[in-house]
This record gives structure tokens, sequence and C-alpha cells, in this order.
């Protein structure tokens, strides 16, 4: 598999990592008691009306996606600067 495959593939796992963290923040609108509040730490608890399962999909689609945007930039940007400390280190004769 080529490298931009392998970024493509990653990208596309993180960005459903976010996705997920939202559904599971908001399970609690479907009946699901999965109280985890670290999953999702752009979604807040907000009062509305509604039924539960369209506040649940609209939810999750909307403060997913910076949920899986704000993800996908921080594992990026890690993944960044490992690599980019471990190119500083590596020997000039091993390129």
């Amino acid at each position: 598999m080529s490298l931009k495959r392998k970024a493509i593939a990653a990208t596309l796992v993180l960005l459903a990592l976010g996705y997920a963290g939202a559904a599971t923040f908001y399970s609690y609108l479907l009946g699901l008691s999965i109280d985890v509040q670290y999953v999702c730490p752009v979604c807040p608890n907000i009062d509305s009306f509604g039924s539960p399962l369209s506040k649940f999909i609209w939810r999750t689609i909307t403060l997913g996606t910076l949920n899986a945007v704000l993800f996908a930039t921080v594992a990026w940007t890690l993944i960044g600067i490992v690599f980019g400390v471990k190119r500083s280190f590596s020997s000039p004769f091993s390129r």
C-alpha cells in the first residue's frame, strides 16, 4: 500500500473515531448509558425540544464534524512532530 493510501486510510479512521466520540457522548438520547465525557471535547449538553432520535442525529452530525476535524488535526499534528523529530535525529548518512 502506498504512503498516500495509508495517509488517506488513517485520516478516514480518525474522522470515524471523531464521529463515534460524538455518538457516544449523545447516546443518552437513545436510552444508552455510555457516559464518557472525554470522547467529544466540543460537545456540550444542550437542552432543546424535539424527538430524542432527531436530536441525536443532528448533534452527532454537526458537533461530530467539529469533533472529527479536531481529532484528525491533533492526531496529524502529533504524527508530524514525531516524524520531524525522528528525521532530525536520523543520521545524514542513512538517507
